[in-house]
């Protein structure tokens, strides 16, 4: 603006086709190739540039020569001195062009108290500026002084972009000011930031300051963050000098941890010569650290860092030395080898935590985001070895040393608080000393539940109900289990074997299975107590720690994301467990609970004197155990009613049991021609059957839809089945009763699979399906398609 001639264009010349020709009082051009994609600071400039564009504005003039015009205009003096205000012209200068200096920014809500933003020199400040929480109302507001001479036009305006993408433009004329010795106050008219789960993230923005010339008089390029809530620290914003405190006095530590290394506790050196000229030439430097860290303690005296003093050493008795931190808190001696922290040895390193029982950043821990049903991984490097987890956002990061993520997590976020996931100690970072503080104690059950004998017979006695987080009621044992991806068939087979009593109890008390090397064996040990623990943060839990492991040990037979069949999963589950958790004597929890054993005789022609026509019926008799049993299903009728429907036959599961009753005869013709006849002979005290619904020919899978009538309590066996005279000094235990009913719904392979379970408490059925839990009549479990049912031995 300024002098009204026409800019001249750049790219050098121009032909005499594509110059700029007055039409309708206004420059206009044919568009360029340039010209059809606009930038994103073109597209926010081109509104000014049109304006500026359609007015052409005269000679520019100091603030002295306006004052100075029309002097003999008594009105036109008066206006402007209302306009200008009390303005020294002799301070002002002779400058033709305005000064503006933004002075301060904030940003209020009246949720919390003011965010004050420090502005930096080069106009990119370094990591996150500010965080804002999600739905909040927000203004801001900043001072800014003018200078010189007047500025006209004064606009803020601002561009956010989140991934890339332009999301957000804001502009907002401030007005036209005069120069003057006082600040100016503006605040911008209140917002509200977006909320939702695609809401939240980290967005960059750019925000300037410009005049009708536009001049930007500040630009700042930034990034920052929409969260669940507000950051711990995001209304005191640290000076760097802390930051350099800080490192100075890590430095400083590190360099007295050398020093205490070569001397024993009873003041002895242990040392070679070398080192001891060492330890002498670093107590200058020892010193000069010393001295830097006061002073600079004496720039922030509001402010203290850990702790200078060293506890005096006990030289008599045992030879230990006392150590103690601030406030005349324990220190302990800690061995562990984190990750980022680099020391003076390779391995172990002895290091001196400081344990206190009050911290000024636990009223941070957010419970809400608190998840430990997946895998232990550090969210950045993706390694399990000494992973923390903030108890602030719930991510998990690795190592706590001063080059670990999170140490560095704890510096950029503000996020103070980490527990150890396999100590199940509790950090503050970047401090690094350990809070010892009753009130984590929940945390700590919620990512290790564990129960005390007592505490695991009153189980099935305990009525009543616990409550999570967000208020929601549930029953411990008869939590919904979340589907990962097609992986129903898992969480039925889980819920159904959580009924089995001793094998949940089992399994309740991790002592029991502790010598056992199997990730198998304790994913299944920490989902049993998880499912089981009455203090959950939340209703249902997520068993994708145990899929993981059930991936790796059957070598992706069982997998995320393909669905597959609860009784092929069953009996690789068991047959797995036991091999796991097998003594010497080839005995297992699983098969105290499901082994039984069958008598078989197979009947069978074998040629006798090598030639075919002289064959001769040979009979062999064999025991053999069993987990499971399978009843074959009668064949659905091939024909349709007068209603033109299949008509679905129903049996009772006493016809389909003489199967095992010694005189039924089955024909076998794979691997060869055989008549078997089975016989029960020992019953376990956990029946399984698996009712055998899908039969795969060449061509597709074919369901069989025929109904078994069962009985859900007082099945008994010996009614209608042979079964084994027991000994003298014991007692035939013939009747079950029905804990779990696993039903199949929908066509072979695209159906879905639910559970009826029974809660022993009450002796109440619920219907489960994922994450879908609800109370049931009994009489509704034997109107479905049962495909697997676990039988409990009464006693």
């Amino acid at each position: 603006m300024g002098d009204g001639k026409d800019e001249k264009k750049e790219g050098g010349e121009v032909s005499e086709k594509n110059k700029c020709e007055p039409s309708a009082g206004r420059m206009v051009r044919p568009p360029s190739d340039g010209s059809l994609c606009v930038t994103e600071d073109e597209e926010d400039d081109d509104d000014d540039d049109e304006l500026a564009k359609k007015i052409a504005l005269g000679p520019q003039c100091t603030l002295k020569e306006h004052i100075q015009k029309d002097a003999d205009d008594e009105s036109l003096r008066r206006w402007k001195e209302q306009l200008l205000g009390a303005v020294d012209v002799n301070a002002v200068g002779e400058s033709l062009e305005p000064e503006v200096k933004i002075l301060s920014l904030a940003i209020k809500s009246p949720d919390r108290s003011d965010i004050f933003l420090p502005i930096p020199e080069d106009g990119k400040p370094k990591g996150l500026w500010f965080t804002l929480k999600e739905g909040s109302k927000y203004s801001l507001e900043f001072t800014f002084q003018v200078s010189n001479n007047i500025v006209s036009g004064f606009k803020y305006t601002n561009t956010v972009w989140k991934t890339a993408v332009k999301v957000d433009s804001t502009k907002e004329m401030l007005g036209t000011f005069s120069p003057q010795l006082e600040p100016y106050t503006h605040v911008l008219p209140e917002d509200t930031t977006p909320s939702g789960m695609f809401a939240r993230g980290t967005y960059s923005a750019r925000s300037k300051f410009l005049d009708d010339d536009n001049t930007c008089y500040l630009e700042i390029n930034y990034t920052f963050d929409i969260r669940k809530d507000w950051a711990v620290n995001s209304g005191k914003v640290q000076p760097a000098s802390l930051y350099v405190l800080h490192r100075k006095k890590v430095l400083f530590q590190t360099q007295k941890k050398k020093k205490k290394l070569s001397v024993c506790v009873g003041g002895k050196r242990m040392g070679s010569k070398r080192e001891r000229e060492d330890n002498e030439g670093e107590g200058e430097l020892l010193e000069s650290k010393r001295q830097n860290v006061s002073e600079l303690v004496s720039l922030l005296p509001g402010f203290i860092y850990g702790d200078e003093d060293e506890a005096p050493v006990n030289g008599g008795g045992e030879g230990k030395e006392l150590l103690a931190g601030q406030n005349g808190a324990p220190v302990e001696e800690e061995e562990e080898d984190d990750d980022g922290e680099q020391g003076l040895y390779q391995g172990h390193r002895s290091r001196e935590i400081e344990v206190r029982r009050d911290c000024p950043y636990l009223d941070a821990v957010n419970r809400q985001v608190l998840d430990f049903d997946f895998e232990k991984f550090c969210s950045l490097s993706l390694s399990n070895l000494n992973v923390y987890a903030c108890l602030v956002c719930g991510k998990y990061y690795q190592g706590r040393g001063r080059k670990s993520h999170a140490y560095t997590h704890s510096l950029e976020a503000g996020h103070h608080v980490f527990i150890n996931l396999r100590t199940e100690k509790v950090y503050c970072l970047p401090d690094g000393y350990e809070i010892s503080d009753p009130s984590l104690d929940d945390i700590r059950h919620v990512l290790n539940p564990r129960f005390t004998e007592e505490q695991v017979e009153q189980i099935d006695k305990n009525k009543q109900w616990s409550r999570a987080l967000d208020g929601s009621d549930y029953l411990p044992g008869m939590v919904g289990l979340n589907n990962i991806k097609e992986t129903d068939f898992v969480n039925v087979t889980i819920q159904s074997l959580m009924r089995v009593t001793p094998l949940r109890n089992f399994f309740l008390i991790p002592k029991n299975y502790q010598h056992c090397k199997s990730p198998l064996v304790h994913r299944f040990g920490e989902l049993t107590r998880k499912i089981w623990h009455a203090r959950n943060f939340k209703g249902q839990v997520s068993p994708h720690e145990f899929l993981q492991a059930v991936m790796k040990a059957s070598k992706k037979r069982f997998r995320i994301g393909a669905q597959s069949d609860p009784v092929e999963f069953m009996s690789w589950m068991l047959n797995t467990l036991h091999r796991d958790l097998k003594t010497k004597k080839n005995t297992s929890i699983i098969y105290d609970c499901f082994q039984g054993e069958l008598e078989v005789v197979k009947e069978s022609y074998e040629n006798t004197d090598g030639e075919t026509e002289h064959r001769s019926l040979v009979t062999t008799t064999s025991r053999m155990p069993f987990l499971m049993l399978g009843l074959d299903l009668p064949p659905p009728p091939l024909f349709k009613d007068v209603m033109e429907k299949n008509i679905i036959p129903q049996v009772p599961l006493f016809n389909i049991l003489k199967k095992f009753d010694g005189e039924t005869v089955i024909e076998v013709v794979r691997p060869r021609i055989e008549r078997k006849r089975f016989r029960i002979t020992r019953l376990p005290r956990y029946l399984i059957l698996h009712m055998q619904r899908f039969t795969k020919n060449n061509f597709f899978v074919e369901k069989n839809p025929t109904l078994v009538n069962f009985p859900v309590k007082n099945l008994e066996l010996r009614d209608y089945i042979p079964l084994p005279t027991p000994n003298e000094n014991e007692r035939l235990r013939s009747k079950y009763d029905l804990i779990g009913n696993i039903v199949h719904d929908g066509k072979p392979g695209e159906g879905s699979y639910r559970v009826f379970v029974q809660r022993k408490s009450e002796e109440l059925w619920y219907e489960m399906q994922d994450l879908h839990v609800s109370e049931t009549l009994p009489q509704m479990v034997a109107l479905s398609e049962a495909y697997m049912q676990i039988y409990e031995q009464q006693q």
